[in-house]
């Protein structure tokens, strides 16, 4: 019989063979610059190797390091393997301390399930308890991760204070048992009763150790999207001012360039965001009313005269994602087959209307596939389904139903 120690430890192995498998994937067998996209997936595929072989008892990697540093880099800054190790693959080891830290910080700041999954990481909230300190607050959470691949599991304590803007910090320590966790939050009520946001701040310190999590610690996609979530009032404030200041101003741009004047660059930058912020709104709604686009359209045109750059490429991506995301729900049939395939058609009309291309190859994939299976739960759609097909350019005679007519069975 097998306990749950032996079998985390024999996955863990597993997984350690299989990244040291992947190490000699081809994309690894040519490259001019170490520092190249191939060159940096292997060294990834080697850092998680190397993670669980010291998880194992074996840290093996300085040997590792004095083998790279013999390959030479182009890049000044990194100058040869082991300067890439350290500045780029080593920031993308996914450790769950580090997970626990995206998480506490997104606590702190409200949004906790925004930052709940990671790669072969799972996070599991047993306890969030928050204490308003000073102009601030105290955010405590009781967390599990668990490491779907290896089964191993990690429970943490954290506290984590935001002190305004992008300064927020995190500690955290291993989670013992339930009364570690009682004794902190009693402690954290006496210090938050009139104390500041500096006497929550020490108290953390003498109760965690180090290290101190702040934005530049964690995993950097999901860094973007914290550092969006702290500036996303900030940015709205920013977007009202420019639009109090630029709507009113987009007939007097129209008239200084029809008058063969060059509009200044602070004006042009203002209602360039202006504009843009209009166009997107209204890519948002466009399944519900596709009204919308008609001034928009005119918008656009009318705003080209006076230096405005559309953002073509931004906007075919945006509609793109979404009319791929309306035909992965047409497979799951997890809405009304008939109101997914509206919304799919009023995207690609939207683009024509808008006079912009999408990415179809995906999508056309996604809507064949979904026909396959689901063509015969349609009903009365089936027609919109066959417009959908013909503005995404696609011949008629791929679609299963005009290749057998009766229902599968029928």
């Amino acid at each position: 019989q097998v306990n749950a120690d032996q079998m985390s430890e024999g996955l863990s192995l597993l997984e350690m063979e299989r990244h040291a498998l992947l190490m000699f994937t081809s994309c690894g067998w040519f490259f001019d610059e170490i520092s190249g996209i191939e060159g940096t997936q292997i060294l990834k595929y080697a850092a998680r190797a190397l993670q669980l072989a010291k998880r194992l008892g074996q840290d093996l990697e300085e040997n590792f390091l004095s083998l790279l540093e013999r390959a030479p880099s182009n890049d000044p800054q990194l100058r040869n393997g082991r300067g890439l190790w350290e500045k780029r693959v080593r920031k993308a080891i996914v450790e769950p301390s580090r997970a626990v830290a995206h998480y506490a910080i997104g606590a702190v700041l409200g949004a906790p399930e925004k930052f709940r999954e990671f790669p072969a990481l799972r996070m599991r909230a047993e306890s969030i308890k928050t204490y308003p300190t000073g102009n601030t607050s105290l955010t405590l959470g009781k967390v599990q991760v668990l490491q779907t691949r290896t089964s191993e599991k990690y429970d943490a304590i954290f506290g984590a204070i935001h002190f305004g803007g992008l300064d927020v910090v995190c500690l955290q320590k291993p989670f013992v048992e339930e009364s570690q966790w009682e004794e902190i939050n009693a402690q954290a009520k006496v210090v938050s009763v009139g104390g500041s946001a500096g006497d929550a701040y020490l108290w953390l310190r003498e109760k965690f150790p180090e290290p101190i999590f702040r934005l530049a610690d964690l995993f950097e996609d999901q860094r973007r999207k914290l550092v969006h979530l702290l500036l996303e009032d900030r940015i709205g404030d920013y977007l009202r001012a420019m639009e109090a200041l630029a709507e009113p101003d987009l007939a007097v741009l129209e008239q200084i360039a029809a008058m063969g004047i060059a509009v200044p660059d602070p004006l042009v930058v203002a209602a360039s965001v202006h504009v843009d912020t209009k166009i997107e709104r209204a890519l948002e709604n466009v399944e519900s009313n596709l009204a919308l686009l008609e001034p928009i359209r005119d918008l656009i045109e009318r705003s080209i005269r006076w230096g405005y750059k559309p953002k073509w490429e931004r906007w075919s991506r945006l509609l793109s994602q979404r009319l791929e995301a309306h035909l992965e729900d047409l497979q799951r049939t997890s809405r009304e087959p008939e109101e997914i395939l509206e919304d799919s058609q009023a995207l690609l009309r939207a683009s024509g209307i808008l006079g912009f291309s999408l990415n179809l190859w995906k999508a056309q994939n996604l809507f064949i596939r979904a026909c396959e299976r689901n063509w015969y739960s349609f009903g009365k759609a089936l027609p919109v389904a066959e417009a959908v097909a013909t503005s995404m350019n696609l011949r008629l005679d791929l679609l299963p139903w005009r290749r057998r007519p009766e229902r599968p069975g029928g």
